[in-house]
């Protein structure tokens, strides 16, 4: 069995994109993605508007899930 490494980041406040803005760059997302990193979003924002904000950015993650609910990506 091979270890995978998922990096979930938080929208607003985390992400330079968010509303507020954080510190977490877009480049930052990209460079985890060519590292091999599974790499997704977890908010309190609706799945769609992650998938379009995903979708904007030209990055297909790997989950997109609400905060109360990211236990389920782990046991996936």
């Amino acid at each position: 069995m091979s270890v995978v490494t998922l990096v979930s980041f938080d929208i607003d406040g985390t992400l330079e994109i968010g509303d507020p803005p954080g510190i977490i760059s877009i480049a930052a997302v990209r460079a985890a993605r060519r590292l091999g990193y599974v790499v997704g979003s977890c908010s309190d924002r609706p799945l769609a508007h992650q998938r379009r904000l995903w979708h904007r950015l030209e990055l297909n993650p790997d989950f997109t899930v609400l905060k109360h609910r990211l236990a389920e990506v782990r046991a996936a």
